[in-house]
């Protein structure tokens, strides 16, 4: 990398801002660059405009901003299901707030004309638990949740491989 800039705190909207700007800044020249998204981490807050499209806030004692992941699995036994229920809504939420800030990023590729000549690569670092073997999150365990996560590539062909792919040789394969 050329340049680095990591803000794990920084919200999608200004990260894609970013993208943008570093991607108008390059003219013609063709440039990698990897966009990492950190707003599906704790603590879960969407932006207003997306807190209750999927959590019920009426139904449990939790609030946004979700807390942090300490706090989350050292009271993980007390939390009946409206709070579990609550805790993956707002997951969603976050989620649902990413995929938009996603559309934006894309769609200024389609309207920039870069679209057609890019290799577009969507995937994740892991995935979550969500209480399903009594955890919580990710970083302490090799459940599926945690480990299968997408991997979709666009470049300008559709199809689908049916066999398993990894991660492991995502950089030798794009080259």
């Amino acid at each position: 990398f050329q340049e680095y800039d990591y803000a794990p705190h920084r919200r999608a909207v200004a990260t894609v801002d970013l993208a943008l700007k570093w991607i108008e800044s390059q003219g013609e020249s063709p440039f990698f660059l990897m966009v990492h998204l950190m707003d599906v981490h704790l603590p879960y807050n969407p932006p207003p405009e997306d807190q209750g499209m999927f959590a019920d806030a009426a139904s449990t004692r939790l609030t946004y901003p979700l807390a942090k992941v300490h706090e989350v699995r050292r009271e993980i036994e007390t939390y009946g299901a409206a709070d579990r229920a609550f805790v993956e809504a707002a997951y969603d939420e976050e989620l649902a707030y990413v995929d938009s800030e996603l559309g934006r990023l894309f769609d200024a590729f389609e309207e920039s004309g870069l679209w057609d000549d890019a290799v577009v690569v969507l995937t994740s670092d892991h995935g979550e638990e969500f209480f399903e073997h009594g955890g919580f999150e990710h970083g302490h365990a090799f459940y599926d949740e945690v480990v299968r996560v997408p991997l979709v590539v666009w470049n300008g062909e559709t199809g689908r491989v049916a066999e398993p792919v990894s991660l492991a040789d995502l950089a030798p394969t794009l080259l």
